[in-house]
Parts: structure tokens; C-alpha cells; sequence
């Protein structure tokens, strides 16, 4: 793995931000000695909406909304939408 540090009693690594589709809660270490793998309960956070700017806008026009986790659920500007 890229990122990762490792040392004889650590093993540091990067978890990626995007919530994989099929989460399996098990993280497993396999090295030329064997493997070792523990269960995990994966915690995702909830979307979560602050505020906005521009509230009261005409339709298709531009505003801000201030928000939190919405690139777990890969809610983009590209993919998402505000109704």
C-alpha cells in the first residue's frame, strides 16, 4: 500500500474518504509470515446541512449551502442535487 509506515509493532496507513459500496468491516495484514485480520465496526457520518446563502434565490440560480459529509455519499456538484 502507498502511504503506509510500518513499523515492527505499528502499521499507520490512510483511510480513503469515499465510503467503499461494499464494506466488508474487516481489515486484514498478509505479509510473507501469514496474515492477521480483526473485525471493525465502520461509523459513517451523517450528510449534514449547516446553512445557506442565498436562500431565497429564483430558481436555477446559484447559492451556497454550507455542509459536511456529503463526499461520503459522493453528493457532488457534478452528481448531486438540491431540491
Amino acid at each position: 500500500m502507498k502511504d503506509a509506515y510500518i513499523t515492527s509493532s505499528e502499521i499507520t496507513l490512510r483511510i480513503p474518504r469515499v465510503v467503499p459500496k461494499n464494506a466488508i468491516n474487516k481489515i486484514t495484514v498478509v505479509s510473507a509470515g501469514g496474515s492477521a485480520g480483526i473485525n471493525y465496526a465502520l461509523a459513517i457520518s451523517t450528510l449534514l446541512v449547516s446553512g445557506m446563502s442565498n436562500e431565497y434565490a429564483p430558481a436555477r440560480q446559484k447559492m451556497a449551502i454550507f455542509r459536511q459529509n456529503f463526499d461520503f455519499y459522493v453528493v457532488t456538484d457534478e452528481k448531486g442535487k438540491i431540491l
